[in-house]
């Protein structure tokens, strides 16, 4: 008996297996990591059902000066450090961790998060790196930048 030929439905998809975790040996905490365009931040858990574990990759590059908020939106954005250009302001809670973490890369200043505040649109959140609080400040205050890239595993 021959076993019959599937017969492909127009319009129809091959199922498509998830793409593998990624697999490296990532360095010690707060050491530059080569190839990846920072210092290794730490692994953080993350908060969405959706998405995975993540390393946290604070990057190598730092604006000349401090910016508005917009403007470090879109710096971030546009930075491309060893090849990879998936750059973003960290969230509030990510820059609770680099506080913690590393707070030898950061000046004694506010620096914009990704967040801009819910209740007042004229407003951003962020971190200050003297003492770890978070505030929010008028997206149009020139503040300063760091920018970080999220590796799922």
């Amino acid at each position: 008996m021959k076993a019959k030929k599937a017969v492909k439905k127009p319009g129809a998809r091959r199922a498509t297996a998830p793409k593998p975790a990624m697999i490296v040996t990532p360095p010690r905490p707060a050491t530059p990591w080569k190839g990846q365009g920072g210092i290794l931040c730490t692994l953080l858990p993350t908060t969405d059902d959706n998405r995975r574990d993540y390393y946290l990759v604070l990057a190598n590059k730092k604006p000349p000066k401090p910016m508005t908020w917009a403007a470090a939106v879109k710096w971030a954005q546009q930075l491309k450090s060893d090849g990879h250009d998936d750059f973003s302001l960290p969230t509030r809670a990510e820059q609770a961790v680099l506080f913690g973490v590393l707070p030898k890369q950061f000046d004694p200043h506010f620096y914009w998060s990704n967040e801009p505040n819910a209740g007042n649109p004229a407003y951003a959140w962020g971190q200050w790196f003297y003492d770890g609080s978070q505030s929010n400040y008028l997206k149009s205050n020139e503040c300063r930048v760091r920018a970080v890239r999220r590796l799922p595993i």
